[in-house]
């Protein structure tokens, strides 16, 4: 038997960690939107994510509200979802604007995530490029986001992704 194909998972991830190449999936991905009998995968996601912003604070029905009008039929927001094995891995969320500086459309990204235990497999890009192709089908000409400024995770990932740093600072107020 010839084995020079057959890694182990260590050398995967040392590969993928030494060449930052994709790990390969053991089982086929699907990317697709999202539906309310995802709810508990969704909120198991977004509360790793506020985990990881320190401005957010996880409230489950507050979370629950927000998916609920994001997954309302809209052809202004999509959530979609990365599947593997009938198990959501990641989310990924956008909402469309109206530019002025652009005179189109925005993509406004508001939500990423993957599991930790299933990052460095290319499903990150794969759920931002399916949420970027459908802003790019309703004409939309850039896509914006915020990063908490200590998501090291986040800060290395989107200029890969093409996203360029910009000078503005973002402030908001809670009604």
């Amino acid at each position: 038997m010839d084995r020079r194909h057959r890694w182990n998972g260590f050398q995967r991830l040392w590969f993928a960690a030494h060449f930052h190449q994709p790990l390969l999936m053991e089982s086929p991905m699907q990317i697709r939107p999202a539906h309310l009998n995802d709810m508990a995968a969704l909120l198991e996601l977004v509360n790793m994510l506020f985990d990881a912003e320190h401005e957010l604070v996880f409230d489950a029905e507050k979370s629950r509200r927000g998916f609920e009008l994001m997954l309302a039929p809209s052809d202004d927001r999509l959530v979609l979802v990365a599947e593997v094995d009938g198990v959501v891995q990641g989310l990924c969320t956008g909402q469309m604007l109206i530019s002025t500086a652009m005179g189109t459309p925005s993509l406004w990204v508001e939500d990423v995530i993957v599991r930790p235990e299933m990052r460095g497999r290319g499903i990150m890009p794969q759920l931002l490029g399916a949420l970027e192709k459908w802003a790019i089908e309703k004409g939309a000409s850039r896509v914006q986001l915020l990063c908490d400024m200590e998501n090291e995770l986040g800060l290395g990932f989107y200029p890969k992704m093409g996203y360029a740093k910009m000078q503005m600072v973002g402030f908001q107020k809670v009604f």
